[in-house]
């Protein structure tokens, strides 16, 4: 389907199911052609008239996603947390809550991601995605380091050495210099 094809069903069915999966397939082309500001668009229009649709949870996540390439960290978390808000009905809910344990993470605040990393464990026990892939354990391990680098910072290097230079040979019979 072309561009212009999904945009006709999204115009022609409007709040179809059809037109939620020519939105949500225009977005990802949006994405793939970099055109972010057009993808928001499209996921904004998706997320305001599929709310009842199967996959509204994958389309929010990925606005959620959308809005982080844009910078919008704070829109984002905001996102991201009515994901996780919705808990088990909500497939994409343990992704949205490592979303934002990495922006907490990548914003500096590293007991905070700690915590948030450990949270998930708690709230999504059993997730296949956390749990077989050792993402959380990877994530702490990384904070761990950094809070490691953080608190014990490396020595300064030493200030070079002045520069060595032989001692004159003398006679140690010879009387000293006046």
């Amino acid at each position: 389907q072309t561009t212009e094809e999904l945009k006709a069903v999204i115009r022609e069915y409007p709040k179809s199911a059809a037109a939620g999966n020519a939105q949500l397939l225009l977005a990802d082309r949006q994405l793939t052609n970099g055109e972010t500001e057009e993808a928001k668009i499209s996921l904004t229009q998706f997320v305001k008239e599929q709310k009842d649709t199967p996959v509204y949870f994958n389309g929010l996540f990925a606005l959620g996603t959308v809005h982080e390439k844009l910078g919008n960290l704070g829109e984002a978390k905001k996102i991201y947390q009515e994901i996780i808000d919705t808990g088990e009905k909500a497939n994409t809910a343990a992704a949205a809550a490592l979303r934002v344990a990495d922006i907490i993470h990548g914003q500096g605040d590293l007991e905070g991601a700690l915590k948030a990393y450990d949270t998930i464990a708690k709230k999504f026990p059993g997730n296949v995605f956390i749990e077989e892939n050792g993402v959380i354990d990877s994530r702490k391990a990384n904070v761990n380091q950094s809070i490691v680098l953080r608190d014990n910072p490396p020595p300064a290097p030493e200030p070079p050495a002045e520069p060595v230079t032989p001692a004159e040979k003398t006679d140690p019979a010879a009387p000293p210099p006046p």
